[in-house]
């Protein structure tokens, strides 16, 4: 944070006297990074005050210094009165009348549990209400500072204002067993290197590598930046980082200890998976409230497999922080075997599986998509139609084909293609093996898909799927993902005892599942150089394959069939689009 220094195991306001080369230096007396910006937001407008006198009144920078300094108690004596407030709300009686100050560990811990409990209320809970405004009473902030906030405002204010007060609890916390810790640990005796070592300067000058120079979350987003240059899909991986930072809790890389790790890999163990009926809690409930819930109420929590995939994206941030100069050893590696990836063995133990003829067929017999929905679907959003047998015939990513434009399905050497590129600023490919040409299926063409084309022309779209929304994260595909993975879709298509499968995570069907099958459908059948260059994957060495002509190409991607019944389809696809 600006202004904030730390050395020593303590923070230090730092900053440049305005019209002289001169910087200022004064301890904030703490060594919680909570506190420490708490100290500098109550001091702040005093100082742009003083600053804005001195541009016509010029002061001694000792003066000055002596001034802040000032600043800087009267902020610790109020903040030492908020603390004391705080204290005496949580005093509490237990059962057998016994009196427990609020500053104790058995009020803190009955404090934290209410919390947990409360933010998981609605919005509109009067108890919720109520706690909030008696955080607000002994607080320094008034009540006309939240007269210029919305109603959406006001509501995040008061959840914002509830987590705040969790985490001073936890501080106090830490800080009450520290101090007990110094007191078990206090020797009478001093040694010798105490009496001959000379006290060196609390303030030390800064190392040669200046670890402060750019916070953890600056630091993050120069490595997305780099990492997004070679891999434009890494931002999925940006998340890991940031739930690793917003647990550690730390203003700079450094500041991360053994103990610290330690704490963060503890709680990262019980995090659940962000998705279905998690979703809520990350909504609004800070990741330490949920990994505690998780212990207790026993969550389901990440496979073994996407644990270690998110450290080692982890891991892969802090080595890029040791580069960089921002961290001197990254300690991950001491606490967990991280190993690299094997793609033999995650292939093995891919819990991702290609979908049944069964299962194809219900979804393109039964699902509502393709009865009652069908006509509409044609009319006002042919991707729900079109997408998934593209997918099945191609093994496209699902962004491949629904950012694509209509100019990029073209004819070549008198071949119908597509043209699988991030050459327009709103498309983007995994990476440069991704880039290619691909005959169309026969299978498509005999569907009518060159005549949907031509309809999407005449509309004057410039998209194949004008229907999909674009994201500036995930692209296009993922407004046809939520479609598709939504429960009650699925449920008409997929058996029970395969949704109880996947709510277990034992299996996992989604789009990416047709992949598999089209990479199942043609092996042994072509080529692996084939198969790849339709697929867009890199040689197993790492370099792309020379050019294959199309004819080939066309040849090889013809071989992908399936045994399905799903007639009824195909001759709705060909009446509507071959009907005059």
């Amino acid at each position: 944070m600006r202004y904030l220094y730390f050395q020593k195991n303590r923070y230090f306001f730092k900053r440049k006297l305005p019209f002289t080369a001169d910087n200022i230096v004064i301890s904030l007396q703490t060594d919680s990074l909570s506190v420490a910006k708490t100290l500098l937001a109550m001091i702040t407008p005093k100082i742009h005050k003083l600053f804005i006198y001195l541009k016509g009144n010029p002061m001694y920078s000792e003066n000055v210094k002596k001034l802040i300094e000032t600043y800087i108690k009267e902020a610790i004596v109020e903040y030492s009165e908020l603390e004391n407030a705080r204290h005496t709300a949580f005093n509490f009686m237990d059962e057998e009348g016994k009196k427990f100050g609020g500053h104790s560990e058995k009020a803190i811990d009955r404090a934290l549990e209410y919390i947990i409990e409360i933010l998981q209320r609605p919005e509109d809970d009067t108890e919720l209400h109520s706690f909030a405004q008696s955080i607000l009473e002994r607080s320094n902030i008034k009540s006309s500072d939240l007269t210029n906030l919305t109603e959406q405002e006001r509501k995040d204010f008061i959840f914002e204002i509830i987590k705040a007060e969790f985490n001073v609890l936890n501080y106090d916390k830490e800080r009450n067993q520290k101090r007990l810790n110094e007191y078990q640990n206090f020797n009478v005796t001093p040694s010798l290197s105490s009496i001959v070592t000379p006290p060196q300067d609390t303030l030390r000058q800064v190392p040669e590598k200046n670890y402060f120079a750019k916070t953890a979350k600056k630091c993050l987003e120069e490595f997305v930046t780099l990492k997004t240059l070679k891999n434009k899909e890494f931002f999925r991986n940006q998340r890991d980082i940031e739930i690793f930072l917003e647990l550690t809790d730390k203003e700079y890389l450094i500041e991360i200890t053994h103990d610290d790790l330690n704490t963060f890999l503890e709680d990262f163990r019980y995090l659940p998976p962000k998705e279905k009926e998690y979703i809520a809690l990350y909504k609004k409930i800070p990741l330490k409230i949920i990994a505690a819930r998780s212990k207790e109420e026993h969550f389901r929590t990440l496979s073994p497999k996407s644990f270690s995939m998110k450290l080692s994206n982890i891991n892969a941030f802090l080595d890029y922080a040791i580069s960089s100069e921002l961290l001197d050893i990254n300690r991950l590696k001491t606490k967990v075997k991280l190993t690299k990836p094997n793609p033999a063995h995650d292939k093995q133990n891919d819990i991702r599986k290609e979908y049944t003829n069964e299962q194809l067929e219900k979804l393109f017999n039964e699902s509502s998509a393709y009865t009652k929905d069908f006509e509409k679907n044609l009319s006002t959003r042919p991707s729900r139609i079109w997408i998934p047998l593209i997918l099945l015939y191609h093994g496209f990513r699902i962004n491949e084909i629904a950012q694509i434009r209509l100019d990029q399905i073209t004819e070549r050497q008198n071949i119908p293609i597509f043209k699988i590129s991030s050459e327009y600023a709103d498309q983007k490919l995994k990476n440069n093996s991704s880039e290619r040409k691909v005959p169309i299926h026969p299978k498509l063409i005999e569907y009518g898909f060159l005549k949907f084309v031509e309809n999407q022309r005449q509309k004057k779209y410039e998209r194949l799927f004008q229907d999909l929304y674009h994201t500036k994260r995930k692209g296009y595909g993922q407004a046809f993902s939520k479609f598709f993975n939504k429960k009650p879709f699925k449920q008409e298509w997929l058996s029970a005892e395969t949704l109880e499968k996947m709510e277990a995570e034992v299996i996992m069907l989604d789009l990416h599942s047709f992949r598999h099958n089209f990479s199942s459908s043609l092996k042994g059948k072509v080529e692996d150089s084939v198969l790849d260059e339709c697929m867009g994957h890199e040689s197993p060495k790492g370099y792309k394959y020379g050019k294959i002509s199309l004819e080939t190409l066309l040849e090889g991607i013809s071989k992908c069939s399936y045994n399905l019944n799903i007639s009824e389809l195909e001759n709705k696809l060909k009446n509507h689009y071959f009907k005059f």
